[in-house]
């Protein structure tokens, strides 16, 4: 395990020690589940989350884009 230096504000802090008093738990620990959490929730799981509109199997690109663009008013 790797450690690291963060900057956190004094009223996040302050929240974070009332949070390790009342479960009784280091502040690295809940720091760390926080973490965790946070990248399950906001991490692409494949390919097709992390490509937005192409996860739509759209085909060729080009094609996809000149098709895009020939809705626009000329």
């Amino acid at each position: 395990m790797s450690r690291i230096v963060i900057d956190l504000p004094d009223e996040d802090l302050k929240v974070l020690d009332a949070i390790k008093e009342i479960q009784g738990k280091p502040r690295a620990e809940i720091i760390r589940a926080a973490i965790s959490g946070y990248l399950q929730n906001n991490s692409a799981d494949d390919d097709a989350e992390a490509f937005g509109i192409w996860s739509m199997g759209n085909g060729d690109g080009l094609e996809f884009q000149r098709a895009m663009r020939g809705e626009w008013p000329q």
